[in-house]
């Protein structure tokens, strides 16, 4: 019985993090495998332990959930960390902020109807090793093109279904 619920678990556990149980770099030992997995990491422990976007991401996942908010008010990644709760703006405020202090290239986007601003979804798009990702509240996801990604954030944006989305650069 103990056996059934620790692989149904590890199911839910990213391979990165697994492989990251058998070799751990010097700059992550001091965060252990189990508590990145099993825990809650704070802010800087969290920085300290990611060893790609895509572990950033399932921490954020897994510390944030998601809460709409009422206006464009942006917060500090940190800030979104510490209370631990947001809408899109705030997933990608945590994620890219996360990113840039491990030294990772990416940028929030918006993702709107085209010609207008009125309805839309914010993302984090970045490169690692030589290819491109997403960020959306959380989920990662390795995209090919900027077309991939917008069908992608379409699945999330239900509202938007049918309608041709762009993407618009909210920071650099």
């Amino acid at each position: 019985m103990n056996l059934l619920l620790v692989l149904m678990v590890l199911g839910s556990i990213p391979s990165a993090l697994l492989a990251q149980s058998n070799t751990l770099s010097s700059q992550s030992s001091s965060v252990s495998w189990w508590k990145q997995v099993f825990c809650t990491l704070s802010w800087d422990e969290t920085i300290l332990s990611a060893e790609s976007p895509r572990t950033l991401c399932w921490q954020v996942k897994r510390h944030v959930s998601y809460r709409a908010e009422a206006g464009d008010q942006w917060f500090s990644g940190r800030t979104i960390w510490n209370r631990g709760y947001g809408d899109c703006k705030a997933f990608a405020s945590c994620v890219e902020d996360l990113c840039e202090a491990k030294g990772y290239i990416c940028w929030t986007a918006g993702v709107y109807p085209v010609g207008s601003r009125s309805a839309g979804h914010n993302v984090v798009m970045g490169l690692w090793n030589g290819r491109m990702w997403m960020a959306s509240n959380g989920d990662y996801y390795d995209v090919v093109s900027l077309d991939d990604a917008l069908n992608k954030v379409s699945n999330t944006i239900q509202e938007l279904q049918g309608g041709k989305l762009e993407f618009v650069p909210l920071s650099y």
